[in-house]
């Protein structure tokens, strides 16, 4: 389900062709698992933040790719 989220957040921010929104959305995914994690009772799997983060990437590398596509 994460993964699946990062892809839609990297094609939504790659969308817009810009580059700091490409980048505030990482920053934005990170700093919500941190706070998910400090407020949690029990222990957080990292690993969640990184299938959201690997996907976040590979959907940023599919706008690309299509964008480069349609050229």
């Amino acid at each position: 389900m994460e993964f699946v989220l990062g892809i839609a957040l990297g094609l939504s921010a790659a969308a817009t062709r810009s580059t700091f929104a490409v980048a505030s959305v990482g920053i934005l995914v990170v700093a919500v698992f941190a706070a998910a994690a400090f407020m949690a009772a029990s222990g957080v799997s990292i690993l969640t933040l990184l299938a959201t983060l690997v996907g976040l990437n590979i959907g940023v590398a599919m706008a690309f790719v299509g964008a480069f596509a349609l050229r």
